[in-house]
């Protein structure tokens, strides 16, 4: 073999050796890459997933806040009627007891 062959076939050797492995680690930084775009991409769901259900729960609390208002203030208002129907009209009922049950009753069902 002549010193020519041996150096042809030492380069080959030699780039096989270079080649193999840095393909190898190209490979493996591919895949990588891969995983952590996987990875980021699920975070990033997550994250608009809670950021939704944050948004709706503020909706909601927004949406809450004015309906018992509301709702305190009906309460209020029917306090007031009856303290007004138990003064003036409760008040000047008969003596009657089965009168004023009547009047009772009709009020009620009203």
């Amino acid at each position: 073999m002549s010193s020519a062959q041996a150096g042809l076939i030492g380069s080959i050797i030699g780039g096989v050796f270079v080649g193999v492995p840095a393909l190898l680690g190209a490979w493996w930084s591919k895949k990588n890459q891969e995983r952590q775009l996987e990875a980021q991409t699920a975070q990033i769901a997550a994250q608009t997933e809670h950021l939704k259900l944050q948004i709706r729960a503020q909706l909601l609390e927004q949406r809450r806040e004015p309906r018992s208002q509301h709702y305190a203030e009906f309460v209020s208002a029917v306090d007031v009627l009856l303290d007004y129907l138990e003064d003036h009209w409760i008040a000047g009922l008969p003596e009657d007891p089965q009168v004023g049950d009547a009047v009772l009753a009709t009020a009620k069902r009203s």
